[in-house]
């Protein structure tokens, strides 16, 4: 039983409590002549009471139905007092704390407990003249202390109960369970019986084929045996064929590495070579740059020496003019006599001055000409390089355009060659796993050829065993019928 169940139970017992009080009250009052209001008073302030026990139980209202008893307890006490004042009904109120005890609730014992002080303050005040004239303040502390230490000593006996009762509990559900397992247990027991019989008319049959397979065993392990030895040589042949391709793949992975270095070698070179191409590339187009600008001052070069020449026409025209000029000078110095002898002396120097100038600048004119042709020259030179600059450049573009494809091949032959190998390691991974597996193999094929021969050797203690197992059978026999009959 929980512990709603037992509350229920109480509940129960203290409507039925309360209503016995009533019908116990009421006699006692008919036979001492109490007067009729007192007793219809009680009557009254008990139906209610009674009802609501009824509707809180039926509801099944567990824990309400004991906080109201709580309530319903003092509270009837106290119409009851009020009624008629007595020292009965004031005693009554030590009844409703024993009452209280019952549930055994720490909670409810120390609301009980409040509320009975409360009615000791209560009747004591409302009634000091008329009942408690010669009862001290003293003395109603005392009864409030008894009160307390009643409720205190019930509700320790409650708190302790209550552990009783939880530990009565817990054993009471342990017990369950063990009885339950035991059922359990006895069940298992009955097919254990039940399957232990079937298995013993099983072991009965394979008791009589058990010589006949021994029989057969033997020939079997012999064959066996002779087949074991066999497959011993060869698990011998097939891990030399392995071990000797074990050291090709390792010869093949060693070359692949050896390949894969080389490819990863020769992507450098192509890398270093691919950039200096480009380095090259860069200053062919740094020389066609500079030689473009040659030729445009070359260009410029022969423009001044054009006009450098047209100048020093214009100077030997001057030139041709001076000199015709000294020489009619002379004339009309010769014409003026002694006069003009002085004249004449200048336009002589003149005369030779533009001869002279004229002289220089037909040199100077040379000069230029050859400067020109030269110039010329050296602009076709440069005309022819720029060409050629032109066509290396070309060359350089389509060698770097093959050194792109050969860094591209490279890069996926090294590529491939990773691959390889680790494909080959792989293969020579498994092929060492092959060849532990095989030597597992091997050794245990020995093992299995050693085992055959202790088996067949094993296989004649058993068949000197069958007969002690038919002897052991037939006491199994007898116990599985007893077990039988005890069911």
């Amino acid at each position: 039983m929980d512990y709603r169940k037992n509350i229920e139970l109480k509940n129960m017992i203290l409507a039925v409590g309360f209503l016995l009080s009533v019908i116990i009250r009421t006699v006692f009052d008919i036979f001492l002549k109490t007067e009729f209001k007192t007793i219809m008073v009680l009557i009254i302030a008990a139906i209610p009471i009674l009802l609501i026990y009824c509707i809180l139980i039926k509801k099944k209202y567990v824990m309400a139905t004991m906080y109201f008893s709580v309530f319903a307890y003092p509270f009837a006490i106290m119409i009851m007092f009020i009624s008629n004042p007595c020292w009965a009904n004031f005693i009554l109120i030590y009844y409703g704390v024993i009452l209280i005890s019952v549930y055994q609730d720490l909670r409810a014992m120390v609301i009980n407990a409040v509320l009975s002080s409360g009615l000791l303050l209560y009747f004591f005040i409302s009634q000091k003249v008329a009942l408690f004239a010669s009862v001290s303040y003293n003395e109603l502390a005392l009864y409030i202390l008894y009160v307390i230490a009643g409720s205190a000593v019930l509700s320790v006996n409650a708190f302790m109960t209550k552990n009783i009762y939880k530990k009565m509990e817990e054993n009471y559900k342990l017990t369950e369970e063990a009885k339950s397992k035991a059922e359990r247990l006895l069940s298992k027991i009955y097919d254990v019986i039940k399957r232990l019989t079937v298995a013993n008319e099983k072991i009965k049959v394979g008791i009589s084929a058990t010589g006949q397979i021994t029989e057969e065993i033997i020939s079997s392990t012999s064959d066996v045996s002779d087949r074991a030895t066999k497959e011993v040589d060869i698990t011998n042949s097939m891990k030399e064929s392995i071990a000797v391709g074990v050291e090709k793949v390792s010869e093949v992975t060693s070359a692949i590495r050896t390949m894969e270095e080389l490819s990863l070698s020769t992507e450098n070179v192509v890398l270093n070579s691919a950039n200096k191409v480009d380095m090259l590339s860069s200053e062919m187009t740094k020389v066609h740059s500079d030689i473009n600008e040659v030729v445009n001052l070359i260009n410029q070069l022969s423009q001044e020496n054009t006009k450098i020449v047209q100048i020093i026409n214009t100077i030997n025209n001057i030139s041709d003019q001076t000199n015709l000029l000294a020489l009619n000078a002379s004339i009309e110095a010769a014409r003026a006599g002694e006069h003009g002898r002085g004249f004449a002396v200048v336009a002589d120097e003149v005369r030779k001055l533009a001869e002279n100038s004229k002289l220089y600048t037909d040199q100077v004119e040379v000069i230029l000409n050859n400067i020109s042709n030269k110039t010329k020259a050296v602009a076709d030179e440069v005309l022819k390089e720029q060409k050629s600059i032109e066509v290396c450049n070309k060359h350089t573009k389509d060698v770097k355009e093959l050194f792109e494809d050969i860094n591209k091949n490279t890069s996926k032959v090294l590529s491939h060659s990773k691959n390889v190998n680790s494909q080959s390691m792989v293969l020579e991974n498994s092929i060492k796993d092959t060849l532990h597996s095989v030597n597992d193999i091997s050794e245990n094929v020995e093992t299995t050829a050693a085992a055959m021969e202790e088996i067949f050797a094993a296989i004649d203690e058993l068949s000197s065993s069958i007969s002690e197992i038919t002897a052991s059978y037939n006491e199994i026999d007898d116990i599985c019928k007893e077990l039988n009959s005890v069911e």
